[in-house]
């Protein structure tokens, strides 16, 4: 039991175990080998929406996006870095705009399923929305997005596309 976490999702962030309850705007480290407490990040989702949390191996970033108000979340494990917030657009009449965003080599990737684009953020690079670089993804618009072997992959959801993001 974690005091102040009441509804929490376990994610990974650079091999070290994170709690977190975005109701509560708690995300809490967690000791690899007891499983205790081990200090709260910095973290800020304070919207009562649901979120997207994506898992990173290589950068200290703790990645979370309300897919509803298009607001990306990054804390910084090791505390060297304050929380960053990174608008990536207006989510308009869709309702839920953005999917679940994914890591590589300390860039964030996030599927646009409107635009039907990847949207690459770099968390040491304060970027406003439009000039964020976006990549096209062909013929598609809802995919979701992995990484395995170093590179990013898309696929589209209930289709047949699948590719790699350079």
């Amino acid at each position: 039991h974690l005091d102040g976490v009441s509804a929490a999702t376990l994610v990974l962030v650079k091999d070290t175990p994170v709690v977190v309850d975005a109701a509560q705007g708690v995300a809490r480290r967690l000791d690899p080998s007891s499983g205790e407490p081990a200090g709260d990040l910095c973290f800020d989702a304070s919207d009562p929406a649901p979120i997207e949390l994506a898992s990173t191996s290589g950068s200290p970033w703790l990645v979370a996006l309300t897919p509803t108000n298009g607001s990306l979340y990054l804390a910084d494990l090791d505390g060297g870095s304050p929380c960053r917030v990174f608008r990536l657009g207006d989510v308009g009449l869709a309702g839920v705009r953005y999917g679940r965003p994914v890591e590589r080599d300390g860039l964030v990737f996030v599927p646009d399923t409107v635009a039907g684009t990847v949207i690459v953020v770099d968390p040491e690079r304060p970027t406003p929305p439009e000039d964020l670089k976006r990549i096209d993804i062909v013929d598609a618009r809802a995919v979701e997005l992995m990484t395995h072997n170093g590179f990013v992959w898309y696929e589209e959801a209930g289709g047949d596309r699948v590719g790699v993001i350079d």
